[in-house]
């Protein structure tokens, strides 16, 4: 996975940025933004792996670095100007069919707490999951 924007997707970016850069508070309010992020808890990920005798006890050449493999978490998140919604935490990669799940079970709701009965503008980005023609019925 690459966090590199591509030609195009700088091009879409400033394109959208261009249409929107007159919009005035009150517009903003009725936004919903969501994403997903990688979170890596990579503390204490190096460690001491002894291979010893008992009589080497303290020999420091038996001790060998050993680099443990850091554990992380991708999570799903909403927010609006007032307030955040649901949090889902993903296990694995996140396909369409697992996109479309986390949005039935945590948009929803987070939606009628965060704006109740109003209109609002669901905001995501251009991932895969997010533009695959069964994400889009």
């Amino acid at each position: 996975m690459s966090s590199f924007l591509t030609s195009s997707n700088k091009r879409w970016r400033v394109a959208w940025a261009k249409s929107h850069h007159r919009w005035i508070p009150s517009e903003w309010k009725r936004v919903l933004w969501t994403d997903e992020s990688i979170f890596e808890a990579s503390y204490l990920n190096i460690g001491r792996k002894v291979i010893r005798k008992k009589d080497e006890a303290n020999d420091p050449s038996c001790y060998k670095r050993v680099v443990l493999k850091a554990t992380s978490v991708m999570v799903w998140g909403c927010l609006e100007e007032n307030g955040v919604g649901n949090l889902h935490f993903c296990t694995g990669t996140i396909n369409a069919v697992d996109y479309i799940r986390v949005l039935e079970v945590n948009l929803c709701p987070s939606v009628q707490r965060l704006f109740g009965r109003k209109r609002y503008i669901f905001q995501q980005d251009n991932a895969r999951p997010h533009t695959a023609k069964i994400t889009k019925v």
